[in-house]
């Protein structure tokens, strides 16, 4: 009995990790978007098990009936919940930018999350009950045990091989087979067989196939009127570049970073300008965040020694690099203009020559990644 609930555990770990990126992504989400979804995956949890625990099921066939049922739906409405996260916009009539309020993303957050969670609590309690039938009346402390132990395995597998490696619809995908798998094993009847080993065929057809392909065909979907020329996970955000009529942007969860040819010329020449005003002669300046396509450009113009762009994710620096064609080339080329992939923080730290500015290009803090960036601690760092 162990395996199958150490795969549950980690499909519920991996699923609710994967919609939260996902949910990021798509409404340019913060520290709120998390706490809503883990909010509402907690409570709809509780209510799967409590409604799991008003059945009355005494035969232990039965019992195994109604775990292998919650199992397939858990398995099934994992995988769907993440496309329904990524197609979300579409399905509510939402235009690509638009905001939406806390009660509209509330309610969408729980129609993504509402059949994985609750399947997800039954199947804790389905499983309290067959072990108990099967063993002794210690099951309930088994079963948690296992659960606990597959998620937390599946957190650190999750974070230092797939989730900057491969979508997280195949990191769904791949949990949610392993669970079919286990249903197989355990089984009896023949159709309580063939049923989740079918399903489980498919599932990891859709790891080891063009499952690139189709991430972005989702999310070329999600973005209506746009054409979606690359989707890709860092540690930190996804990474979507689109293209329309000539125009070529880079979304980084959710945020422009990058447009081409530049529209918001007069924000860049503000950024870079008025700073100047106010400390006269600055030769040496450092760049927190995107500051390539444009920003650095407008620097240059100026009369500089040095300008440092720091930034904190490899990913996106190099898919700016790839899709900001020949102005990020010509910002990067110039010998004034050193590039640095590190924590901003730690960079802070461990520079000693000091810079006569520092432009923060982020306005808030988009991102769990960047909230970093907007403490007392931070600013002390770039004081000193």
């Amino acid at each position: 009995m162990f395996p199958v609930m150490m795969a549950v555990g980690a499909l519920g770990l991996v699923s609710q990790v994967v919609m939260l990126r996902e949910l990021f992504a798509v409404f340019a989400g913060n520290e709120v978007s998390s706490g809503i979804l883990l909010a509402l995956w907690l409570l709809c949890e509780g209510l799967g098990g409590f409604s799991a625990g008003r059945i009355k099921a005494i035969r232990a066939e039965t019992r195994w009936n109604w775990f292998f049922g919650c199992g397939l739906v858990s398995a099934l409405s994992s995988l769907g919940g993440v496309v329904l996260v990524i197609l979300c916009r579409r399905l509510f009539g939402l235009l690509p930018t638009e905001s939406v309020n806390l009660f509209v993303l509330t309610g969408i957050t729980l129609a993504v999350v509402f059949l994985p969670a609750a399947t997800h609590g039954g199947l804790f309690v389905f499983g309290s009950m067959v072990w108990s039938s099967s063993v002794d009346e210690s099951g309930v402390a088994r079963v948690y045990f296992y659960e606990g132990a597959g998620t937390v395995l599946a957190a650190i597998f999750c974070y230092f091989f797939l989730l900057s490696r491969v979508p997280g619809l195949v990191i769904v995908g791949l949990f949610a087979g392993l669970v079919l798998v286990t249903l197989v094993l355990l089984s009896a009847r023949w159709w309580q067989r063939w049923l989740p080993g079918i399903l489980a065929v498919f599932f990891f057809g859709l790891v080891f196939g063009p499952n690139q392909e189709i991430e972005r065909r989702l999310w070329e979907l999600n973005w209506q009127g746009q054409r979606v020329l690359k989707v890709q996970d860092s540690p930190y955000a996804k990474v979507v570049t689109l293209e329309r009529e000539g125009q070529y942007q880079v979304l980084y969860d959710g945020v422009e970073v990058l447009s081409l040819p530049v529209v918001d010329v007069a924000g860049i020449e503000e950024m870079a300008n008025v700073p100047l005003l106010f400390v006269s002669g600055a030769r040496r300046i450092l760049v927190l965040g995107p500051g390539l396509g444009g920003l650095v450009a407008e620097l240059l113009r100026r009369d500089v020694e040095e300008v440092t762009v720091v930034f904190n994710d490899r990913v996106l620096f190099e898919e700016l690099r790839r899709a900001g064609g020949r102005l990020v080339s010509g910002e990067i080329s110039d010998p004034r203009v050193r590039v640095v992939i590190d924590d901003p923080r730690r960079f802070l730290t461990q520079e000693k020559n000091g810079f006569d500015l520092i432009l923060l290009t982020s306005p808030a803090p988009g991102n769990l990644a960047e909230n970093r960036l907007f403490s007392r601690e931070f600013f002390q760092l770039c004081q000193r």
